[in-house]
């Protein structure tokens, strides 16, 4: 495709809201990275589920800490960006806005891909010094 000579009207995506089976055994939180696991449902993402695929961020508490698998259903959204905290001992900078963030648990991302294991959570496109957050587009 040739680069542009005319202004162009591109449809853009805000963020989905979408809604699935809560994986057993697990508490969910608000505003928490939430992760798919197939053989279970969504789950909070913790670094040591690495089958798991971060999926949004969950929009509801949901307690299924003594249900089974899709004994509740939690409502998050996929496609969208926010601050998130970022991790002491693995921070993200500046200087890494526009590389990848991983996830390490449901409340915090770092900068690199330990052991080349951990999960991406999105692009960093911005970065906070002063509340250590990062501004990161899932």
């Amino acid at each position: 495709m040739a680069a542009l000579t005319k202004d162009v009207n591109r449809p853009l995506y805000e963020g989905d809201n979408r809604v699935n089976d809560v994986a057993a055994t697990v508490e969910i939180f608000k505003g928490g990275l939430i992760s798919w696991n197939n053989s279970d449902g969504l789950r909070p993402f913790l670094v040591a589920n690495t089958s798991d695929k971060i999926v949004g961020i969950a929009q509801e508490h949901k307690d299924n800490s003594a249900g089974l698998a899709g004994a509740l259903t939690c409502e998050y959204r996929s496609g969208v960006a926010a601050w998130i905290p970022n991790d002491t001992t693995d921070p993200v900078t500046a200087a890494m806005i526009g590389k990848w963030a991983y996830g390490f648990n449901d409340n915090t991302v770092r900068a690199y891909n330990v052991a080349k294991s951990n999960i991406p959570v999105g692009i960093i496109r911005d970065f906070n010094a002063t509340t250590d957050e990062v501004f990161v587009e899932h």
